[in-house]
């Protein structure tokens, strides 16, 4: 079987989170053994009726063989020390699985779950944005950051996946 480990900043009604969730759960468990990562989505605001969806469509993805993992550390904004908490998390994750490719998804988990690939030596290294960050949505100068950050992160992504034209465009 080929252990295939996905990483994403949080579960929540987004549709990163969804697209994150029926990937696992679309994945042949006759070829594939999913692991799936995720923050502990407190930055989302989610009402009880969304806590208590995302709830059921993590058991029900569980009851269909997924593994599910949480890292309380990993979230959404920029918080230099959680962030290192979770880079390690992630470290120790991998090194523990073994996985022959990790797909990690949205920016923050792209960038963490990248490094912690390429350190670990993950042969596969995926990764999906989900969404139009590089222009528009920062200053330029935060802006330039991200892309100089995605620039370097790609150079050792085997793929890179675009959910929209637009996407692909970027």
């Amino acid at each position: 079987m080929i252990k295939n480990l996905h990483i994403i900043t949080r579960l929540d009604m987004g549709g990163s989170a969804q697209n994150t969730l029926l990937t696992c759960e679309g994945l042949d468990k006759n070829i594939y053994e999913v692991v799936l990562v995720h923050g502990i989505s407190l930055e989302s605001q989610m009402t009880e009726s969304e806590k208590h969806l995302v709830e059921n469509l993590t058991e029900k993805a569980k009851g269909n063989g997924l593994r599910v993992i949480a890292i309380p550390s990993l979230m959404r904004r920029i918080n230099p020390v959680q962030d290192i908490k979770a880079f390690f998390s992630l470290w120790r994750i991998l090194i523990r699985e073994r996985p022959t490719i990790v797909h990690t998804h949205t920016s923050k988990a792209g960038i963490l779950g990248r490094l912690a690939a390429k350190l670990t030596k993950v042969p596969v290294i995926v990764h999906t944005n989900h969404g139009h960050v590089y222009y528009g949505h920062f200053n330029p100068l935060i802006t330039r950051f991200f892309l100089l950050l995605e620039t370097h992160f790609a150079a050792f992504t085997k793929k890179m996946v675009a959910l929209t034209v637009h996407e692909k465009n970027d």
